[in-house]
């Protein structure tokens, strides 16, 4: 053995691994044209590199209408990105793959993105789109995916509700055969982060519905619209700025909203708690806010970290990180806009990108 290889040899040994890079935010960017009329949007893949210091690059940018309007759009396969409306950008290549507009995105199953087209021309047509092979296929028999709104978690029955308290069932034929109830259903709440509810009722399990009637009156109903007075919390007020909600935080518990108050519910008690901070994930929370549009105080592990005008719902966090779309002051004579505001643990510091935020997509998990 030669003295190099031996050096080489032992300072391998020595010398410690590089850091991981931590995972790349991906986001959608407004882009205004010379009148501030948005006319294109943007998918941006904001990367850190060991040290965590930011750098953005533009995926693709298509016409407005291709993203629609803040967020539904979710990562899925190895590299790509499925929007609201069921189309598909790879992120590697850098380009449109399937280029849907009208669509509504239902969920996927093992490389396949699957959406409903239901129009005047299409009614409850369900397609599948290959992410290998780039085929697309209106499914005979989609079984579940053709349920709408949210979905029990046996995935055999679809709830759509409306104000007061009403709304209709719908279920998949005990003999009807169709597809397996396998992979991820955006509008089943067996995965809180990805649900698609309309907030207007949950599913408690896959017989009982949670909604809700007037201020702060909620009622459980059974599939066959019974319903029975469930809890009544004490003190909620309606504010027709912030209609009431049934919504779920970073840990997947139930929150619901009436007024500009946001209050904990404890199913098994059952019983709600006012809440005084927001769970957003990975350790992260968010005060409850005094005021529409005031500053929220956001802490990781308890420590105060900071504070930003933000939606608690639509932030995005990963172990250590987390990004804010922040309603950030803006020049003299012009309105204020949301920014990316991203803060790392290993930095200790927030980082500002002055751009104008649609929606944050969130952190690219690890393959």
């Amino acid at each position: 053995m030669s003295p190099i290889t031996a050096l080489a040899i032992v300072l391998f040994q020595v010398l410690p691994e590089p850091a991981e890079l931590p995972p790349p935010l991906f986001l959608v960017q407004d882009l205004p044209d010379a009148s501030g009329t948005v006319t294109q949007r943007a998918l941006v893949r904001v990367a850190l590199d060991r040290e965590h210091k930011c750098s953005l690059e533009a995926i693709v940018t298509k016409d407005q209408r291709f993203f629609g309007h803040f967020g539904g759009h979710h990562f899925c396969g190895e590299s790509h990105v499925a929007t609201r409306s069921g189309g598909v950008i790879d992120t590697l290549a850098k380009k449109v793959v399937h280029d849907v507009q009208h669509g509504e995105l239902l969920g996927f199953e093992p490389g396949l993105v699957i959406y409903r087209v239901d129009n005047a021309q299409q009614t409850n047509a369900i397609y599948t789109f290959d992410l290998r092979t780039g085929r697309v296929e209106q499914l005979a028999a989609p079984g579940h995916w053709k349920l709408f709104g949210g979905k029990s978690p046996d995935k055999r029955k679809g709830v759509v509700a409306t104000r007061g308290g009403r709304f209709s069932v719908t279920q998949v034929a005990a003999a009807e055969t169709g597809r397996e109830p396998a992979g991820i259903d955006l509008h089943c709440p067996s995965d809180r982060a990805l649900s698609g509810e309309s907030g207007l009722c949950v599913w408690l399990d896959s017989e009982r519905i949670l909604t809700h009637d007037k201020a702060g009156e909620l009622l459980v109903a059974d599939v066959q619209d019974n319903k029975t007075p469930w809890l009544t919390i004490a003190g909620a007020a309606d504010d027709p700025r912030n209609l009431p909600r049934l919504l779920f935080d970073g840990l997947g518990q139930i929150v619901y909203r009436c007024g500009g108050t946001h209050y904990l519910i404890d199913v098994q008690t059952p019983s709600a708690t006012r809440l005084q901070w927001h769970a957003l994930g990975h350790d992260f929370e968010a005060s409850a806010a005094e005021s529409l549009g005031a500053p929220r105080t956001i802490r990781y592990l308890g420590k105060v970290i900071g504070q930003r005008v933000c939606d608690p719902f639509a932030v995005q966090t990963a172990p250590g990180l987390i990004a804010v779309a922040s309603l950030e002051p803006a020049p003299a004579n012009t309105r204020p806009f949301r920014c990316l505001a991203l803060w790392s643990l290993k930095r200790n510091q927030w980082h500002v990108e002055r751009i104008y935020v649609n929606n944050l997509i969130g952190f690219a998990k690890k393959r």
